[in-house]
């Protein structure tokens, strides 16, 4: 062998010892050792879990704890206030009925004193007229026969002036009627042939009187305001026909019809070139139109005013100055307006009141009576 074979033969068998030395099983120290480490990290975990629980989440749990007991102390708080609201609103509506109750019994004692008091008076009233017409009676028991005879005409004669006056001056046919009847009574009574002629007149005066149409003054001024309130709710501005105005956007469409409306808004505020076959004729402005409309409206209800003072020739004369400012407008297709016209129309038509007889016919009859019954008593 040479040098160098004897240097390196030491050196292998270092490594070879090192390499067995590495695949040796290690002791059972080693093992017991690893196990004990193990737990210690594991302790060490369960501690820092604890620790970390301790310090973040039981503060947080507290908090929230806190909050869920302060939020069902503000529900019993507030639950407690409702019930006090509750029992208050039931007091007040206990107190409101009992005072409803007691003032619908004072109304009710009221309403029935009242008819006590009426029916009294009307007692009063009837017993002073059976008293009245007793002494009548007794009166005309003491009188003879020329006597009563000369009193009733004078009665009828009395009687059939104020049916002239009833009739002329306050213009109620109804009370003129009644006092004609009462007036032939008096003639029926004495069942003399000599009065044939008078009660012969004053029944063609009743008959004239009967004849008579109702009072239209009460109607003329009903259908009058019906027209008044109808022409001051109906719109009056003229319009191109074919163009609409919109006035507001429909939240509640889809969004086509809101950008056609949106754009038909705005179009509206801007000018519009419409072709046409035929002529457009110039628009009334908006200021006349509500002069118009006031001025039709003032006329409206001085001629309401004129029906109800039975002023025949200021009725007509406003209802036709009325019909001159709605014309006034010209072509309108508004249903309501063509209908007010056409109502003013006939109003304009309309006779308030009936047309009276000059004179009646029995006045003369019972005024000559009684002057031919004076002569001959020689009063």
């Amino acid at each position: 062998m040479t040098d160098t074979e004897q240097n390196t033969t030491p050196a292998a068998s270092k490594t070879a010892d090192t390499l067995s030395a590495a695949t040796k099983p290690k002791p059972a120290r080693n093992k017991a050792w690893s196990g004990w480490l193990v737990v210690l990290i594991l302790v060490l975990l369960m501690g820092s879990s604890g620790w970390v629980g301790y310090t973040y989440v039981w503060p947080q749990w507290q908090q929230r704890d806190a909050q869920l007991q302060r939020q069902v102390y503000e529900l019993r708080a507030q639950g407690v206030d409702q019930q006090h609201q509750l029992n208050e609103l039931k007091d007040m509506i206990k107190a409101q009925s009992e005072q409803l109750r007691l003032q619908l019994q004072g109304d009710v004692a009221g309403l029935a004193r009242q008819q006590y008091e009426q029916h009294q008076r009307q007692q009063e009233t009837l017993e002073a007229y059976q008293r009245g017409v007793e002494s009548v009676q007794a009166e005309l028991a003491n009188l003879d026969l020329s006597q009563q005879t000369h009193w009733r005409l004078l009665e009828a004669r009395n009687l059939t002036a104020r049916a002239g006056q009833s009739l002329w001056i306050d213009g109620n046919v109804r009370a003129a009627q009644q006092l004609l009847q009462l007036a032939d009574s008096h003639l029926a009574a004495l069942n003399n042939p000599a009065f044939s002629a008078a009660r012969q007149a004053l029944a063609s005066d009743l008959f004239a009187l009967s004849a008579l149409p109702d009072n239209q003054i009460a109607d003329a001024a009903r259908r009058i305001a019906a027209v008044q309130s109808q022409l001051s709710v109906v719109n009056w501005y003229q319009r191109q026909p074919g163009r609409s105005v919109v006035k507001s956007v429909d939240s509640e469409a889809d969004w086509l019809t809101q950008l056609q409306q949106t754009g038909g808004k705005l179009m509206d505020q801007l000018i519009r070139v419409q072709y046409r076959e035929t002529p457009v004729q110039p628009l009334l402005s908006d200021t006349f139109v509500d002069l118009l409309q006031q001025r039709t409206l003032l006329q409206l209800q001085l001629a309401q005013q004129a029906a109800l003072a039975n002023q025949q020739t200021l009725y007509q004369t406003s209802l036709q100055q009325a019909l001159s400012l709605i014309q006034q407008l010209g072509s309108t297709d508004v249903l309501v307006i063509i209908q007010a016209q056409s109502e003013l129309d006939a109003l304009a038509q309309l006779q308030l009141s009936p047309e009276l007889p000059g004179e009646l016919q029995a006045a003369a009859q019972l005024e000559r009576l009684v002057r031919q019954l004076t002569q001959e008593r020689g009063l």
